[in-house]
């Protein structure tokens, strides 16, 4: 746990760093390409695997979607103050449990 959030607060500082010289769907790719370096070890263990049928569709649809938000986070943090972007970070969960009571009815 110490090592993720340490690793979120780096790529996070080098994003911003960088600010608008490198394009927010470049950064991502990189962000991607260093989590596939971490996930080789448990993809080469659940090579044998198999999924149940329809969930591969399900996990591809998630994954454009995540690429798709992540891309957007990079491009607005190059953008927005740090203050304004802790603020947005620290809304996730409570955004989570509206739509979660509203939309899913869980209570």
């Amino acid at each position: 746990m110490v090592g993720a959030g340490i690793s979120f607060v780096g790529v996070n500082g080098i994003v911003r760093y960088l600010g608008t010289e490198l394009p927010a769907a470049q950064s991502a790719f990189i962000r991607f390409g260093f989590g596939l370096l971490f996930l080789l070890p448990a993809l080469w263990t659940m090579r044998r695997k198999r999924f149940a049928p329809g969930v591969g569709r399900m996990f591809m649809g998630r994954g454009a979607l995540h690429v798709v938000a992540v891309i957007l986070w990079f491009y607005a943090m190059a953008r927005v103050p740090v203050a304004e972007m802790a603020a947005i970070a620290l809304l996730g969960p409570v955004m989570v449990l509206v739509i979660g009571g509203l939309l899913l009815g869980e209570g």
